[in-house]
């Protein structure tokens, strides 16, 4: 018995998610529902069943006889005194014991009842979880599904978008050294036939600056 109270204990801090612990409150619930109007009905009926022995005195009273009405027990038993006298005494003590006996019997059940409600919890939280997996397991497949293909897609294009910069890059790089080399060869090209030019024009400076001089 301590050993499943603790059990349902250990089960109560293992809860994670708010509606797992609606789910289980729901039972504890139920549980206590139960407990309570089965208590109810046991304790109504043992007085009810406590009652009867009343009958008989009652109805010496109400409607006497000639002689007193047998004495009706709750239950067979021997006290080695006058029933007659003692009668309530009697009564008093069957009360007490009635009631002791059938707080055991009640506690026994509720608590029954309490491990039922729990184990009913138990297998509605382990049926929530696995609706909630049978619920997003499809949406979920379809969500890594859609994002590994968006992935993909995406890096294609980065990988075709690098590869492009990348040739741009290159062409560019060529057309500079092409470039590059025309300007080089057509200042080469130039230098040798503009050069006795430029020795005529060096010439006839000399010529002025000695003639201005005499």
């Amino acid at each position: 018995m301590k050993d499943l109270t603790d059990r349902l204990y250990v089960n109560w801090n293992a809860l994670e998610t708010s509606e797992e612990y609606n789910i289980m409150r729901k039972y504890a619930k139920n549980g206590r529902r139960y407990s309570l109007g089965y208590s109810l009905y046991c304790f109504v009926a043992l007085y009810l069943f406590l009652s009867m022995s009343l009958i008989p005195q009652l109805l010496d009273v109400v409607l006497p006889l000639n002689k007193s009405r047998s004495i009706l027990l709750t239950y067979p038993g021997y006290y080695f005194v006058d029933e007659r006298e003692y009668f309530f005494y009697i009564f008093f003590h069957a009360i007490v014991a009635w009631e002791i006996a059938m707080t055991g019997i009640v506690a026994h059940d509720c608590i029954f009842v309490t491990y039922v409600e729990h184990v009913c919890s138990m297998f509605a939280v382990v049926g929530y979880a696995q609706l909630l997996e049978d619920t997003f397991n499809v949406s979920f497949a379809m969500q890594i599904l859609i994002v590994t293909i968006g992935m993909s897609i995406t890096l294609l294009q980065v990988v075709r978008r690098r590869r492009r910069v990348y040739y741009e890059l290159l062409n560019i790089e060529t057309s500079r050294a092409e470039l590059k080399k025309r300007a080089e060869k057509s200042y080469r090209k130039n230098e040798k036939e503009e050069s006795p030019v430029r020795q005529a024009q060096k010439f006839y400076k000399v010529a002025e600056v000695v003639i201005s001089s005499k």
